[in-house]
């Protein structure tokens, strides 16, 4: 079984959609009108519709399904909303193509439509999201995640998520919440983005169950955490990205502020987490710095075949998250090398570590020592231990951090082809993915 298989949107021509005045959009439709003997409308032919600023909200409002909103290069200084199920929204040149917040506005493209793909763009400087997909929405029909207001009011029992979402080639800088944000979002493919600056995190997923996304082949770094999971539980796969040169490489956790508690049930395998010791970066909320994978109240996950290398805390770290234990996650076959200490249990006495099998690993230094003798497998308590931790350093604000240099974007981006869909990838596919080799940056 392959990780994904090609959707093709139905056959139609690829062209620009002429635009027409008023007056000739009602004769033009006077005529249809007069001659049309059916009630029933002619299906919608997908089209790739090339447009520039300052013409993308009319664009998207005439889009059907299967249509392609090509965005020539440009700064787009706006707030796109697409809400029009089984859309492309498509940059024509990754570096080209800026959807700007200027530091004034909050969220960069919000996605609430089933069957969105948003790729090979740039989303930079906004004040909580570069990206945002979800399909919690608030009275006027804009999206809402952590950070917006009524977020903690919402009942997600009475609205259903978005499905089948992508989110591909895209370059997400310098934004003050996530850069890539899935929230109450299933079925999706988060690939080959980057994502920097982000002052909680470069790549969110949270609050879904079963979230069947696949999340491959990124790369974060001078964020607060790279990425982080909150409440993503079910088919959640994080494999082959590159979470180095961040505060923190990467979290997963049970959190009382989303609903779906506790986290459980996803498979980190073969991804480099290194040199996680930036201070080119905003500070973390919780002062958190030179860490490579946090499990804090994570339950039965697996993290398998990683490379946690050079960070100056720890490599892994298990902890509680309020009253909720960091329990019966597999910890096998990682290599760890370099770390202040490579596997590390710091949770405390009210929510005890158990159940958290630690085997096959490559490592040096475990914390304390006794959890190396402990039969996490057995399901029992796992001692614990306090860290020594320095003062994390200062960071920058996330409107000062790095930028990057020119990405990669797609090759052909006059494609009716929408790329994708996801499908989940099968043992025989988990099995063979290696263990990442060398300190690649």
């Amino acid at each position: 079984m392959e990780f994904l298989k090609a959707v093709r949107a139905a056959d139609g021509p690829v062209r620009n959609r002429p635009r027409l005045s008023a007056a000739a959009t009602v004769l033009i439709l006077g005529l249809a009108l007069a001659g049309c003997g059916s009630d029933e409308a002619a299906p919608h032919e997908p089209e790739l519709v090339r447009v520039g600023v300052g013409d993308v909200d009319e664009a998207l409002s005439e889009a059907g399904p299967g249509d392609v909103i090509l965005l020539e290069a440009g700064v787009y200084e706006q707030t796109i909303q697409v809400d029009t199920p089984g859309i492309t929204l498509r940059g024509e040149d990754r570096d080209a193509v800026v959807v700007d917040g200027k530091g004034e506005r909050g969220d960069g493209i919000v996605v609430t439509a089933d069957d969105v793909a948003v790729e090979n763009l740039t989303v930079r400087g906004h004040l909580l999201n570069g990206v945002l997909v979800t399909g919690m929405t608030g009275e006027d029909g804009t999206g809402l995640g952590r950070g917006s207001t009524g977020y903690t009011t919402l009942d997600p029992e009475t609205t259903p998520p978005v499905e089948n979402f992508r989110v591909r080639h895209v370059t997400a800088v310098r934004n003050g919440l996530y850069g890539i944000y899935a929230f109450h979002a299933t079925t999706g493919l988060i690939e080959d983005n980057y994502a920097s600056g982000g002052a909680d995190s470069g790549i969110y997923v949270g609050q879904c169950n079963p979230c069947r996304t696949l999340v491959r082949g990124n790369k974060a770094e001078h964020n607060a955490v790279g990425f982080e999971n909150a409440n993503a539980s079910g088919e959640m796969y994080v494999v082959g990205n590159d979470f180095s040169g961040n505060r923190v490489g990467m979290t997963i956790t049970s959190d009382y502020k989303e609903a779906l508690v506790p986290q459980s049930d996803s498979v980190v395998i073969g991804n480099r987490i290194s040199d996680n010791n930036d201070e080119e970066s905003p500070v973390h909320a919780e002062g958190a710095f030179g860490i490579g994978i946090g499990l804090a109240g994570a339950t039965n996950n697996r993290i398998e075949r990683n490379l946690v290398s050079g960070n100056e805390t720890a490599g892994l770290l298990l902890a509680e998250s309020e009253d909720l234990p960091a329990e019966g996650n597999g910890v096998r076959g990682n290599e760890f090398a370099g770390n202040g200490v490579d596997l590390a249990n710091v949770s405390s006495k009210r929510a005890p570590a158990k159940g958290n099998c630690l085997e096959g690993n490559l490592f040096t230094s475990i914390a304390p020592e006794s959890l190396a003798e402990a039969d996490g497998c057995g399901g029992a308590v796992q001692p614990s231990t306090e860290l020594d931790r320095d003062e994390a350093p200062p960071g920058l604000p996330f409107f000062e951090s790095p930028l990057p240099g020119p990405k990669d974007g797609m090759e052909d981006v006059e494609t009716l082809d929408r790329g994708p869909a996801v499908e989940m990838p099968g043992r025989d596919v988990i099995d063979s993915i290696a263990l990442p080799t060398g300190r690649e940056r």
